[in-house]
């Protein structure tokens, strides 16, 4: 699977505010934060130092607490739900 197009990175207080609204876990939330710089899943078990077959699974639980069926609509549900009022 190849690197998805990067939306905008989260800043520190949305991945806060992420943590809070999905009840997702710290490494959740890191892989969020790589998945919004673009990165593939073969890079971020790289950048932290986790198998290819973790980061799946941490994708798989974040698709479900994000209510998500794959990357990009994950990262548009996100920043839909930062940014609505």
């Amino acid at each position: 699977m190849g690197g998805t197009t990067c939306i905008r990175v989260l800043s520190k207080q949305e991945l806060a505010l992420l943590k809070h609204e999905f009840s997702l876990s710290s490494r959740q939330i890191e892989i969020a934060r790589l998945l919004s710089q673009g990165m593939s899943d073969r890079q971020i078990a790289e950048q932290l130092g986790i198998s290819f077959g973790t980061v799946r699974a941490h994708m798989s639980r974040l698709f479900v607490k994000c209510h998500a069926n794959n990357r990009l609509q994950l990262l548009a549900h996100v920043y839909g739900r930062l940014h609505t009022p």
